[in-house]
Order: structure tokens, then sequence, then C-alpha cells
């Protein structure tokens, strides 16, 4: 996975593509609840096992950078400007 791209459920992004009024979202907020934020883009979860989930993979590189470990809770948002 490249390390600089999140992954995010389709339905999520279907979701949010639909309340933006079908914007393309191409790069969301991650925010930690530290106060931490990051700008990345996304990708779609193509593995079946998370569908519908709403989970959300995030490369180990910015959870270093968030100082965030896996399966701690994150504030996501679309940038949609």
């Amino acid at each position: 996975m490249p390390s600089d791209k999140v992954r995010i459920d389709n339905e999520m992004l279907s979701e949010w593509e639909d309340s933006y009024e079908g914007a393309k979202i191409e790069e969301v907020d991650i925010e930690t609840f530290d106060g931490k934020a990051i700008r990345c883009e996304v990708k779609p979860i193509k593995d079946s096992k998370y569908e519908g989930k709403g989970i959300i993979r995030i490369p180990e590189k910015m959870q270093l950078n968030l100082e965030i470990k896996k399966g701690e809770l994150v504030r996501v948002k679309p940038a949609v400007d």
C-alpha cells in the first residue's frame, strides 16, 4: 500500500460524495483527539472483509506522525474546498 494514501470504505466515500452534491472525494483531513491533523489522499478499500464497516486504514508512517496506534479513534472528514 502506498504510504501516502489512506484507504477508506467505499460505502463511506459514496455517502460523502452524495452529501457533498457529487463532489469527488480525493483527500481527507484526519484529526486525532489530541489535536494533531494531517491531510492525505484517499483510495477505496478493495478488500471485501472491510466493506460496509466504516473502516479507515492509515499507513504506519502516518500513524507515527499522528502519534496514534492501530484501533485508535480519529476524526475523518472529506477535504472539499
